[in-house]
């Protein structure tokens, strides 16, 4: 019986533990051929019910010092919690993928830079909340000093 209670309590510890977030990969970790033509996949951690999930996504960029805002559509893969993002933005101007994400009172979001190859993880930043005005701001800031 203690092992029964030991166990059912680690479980519900596991699931709360687990902070909600979302994780960033190349198209080909969808494991699927209609997102592998993504420009990325994006998946949540730690939500009870991801099918249940509602995600927005768009691509805020500058474009000859003018400010952009492209919406995106962002593509269920068959997995629950797992997404694809196609690019919808311009080519030209400097842009990061603002993800936005709950999971029943939950949030996370992500500013995501894009690559050539897929999301560059080491210049992407990942939020316990929705991305502000001035974190996209800053976010674009660093990224035309570069």
């Amino acid at each position: 019986m203690f092992k029964i209670a030991l166990f059912i309590l680690s479980l519900g510890l596991t699931v709360r533990g687990e902070p909600f977030s979302l994780q960033i990969a190349s198209a080909v970790a969808g494991q699927t051929f209609h997102v592998k033509s993504a420009a990325f996949v994006f998946r949540s951690q730690g939500c009870a019910d991801p099918a249940k999930m509602e995600v927005t996504g768009k691509a805020e960029g500058r474009v000859n010092k003018s400010r952009r805002t492209v919406p995106l559509r962002i593509v269920p893969a068959p997995t629950p919690g797992v997404f694809a993002v196609n690019r919808e933005w311009p080519a030209e101007g400097v842009w990061i993928i603002n993800l936005a994400a709950k999971c029943a009172s939950s949030m996370a979001g992500a500013l995501v830079v894009p690559g050539e190859r897929g999301p560059n993880r080491e210049a992407s930043k990942f939020l316990a909340q929705a991305a502000t005005e001035a974190e996209i701001d800053k976010a674009l800031r660093e990224l035309e000093a570069k």
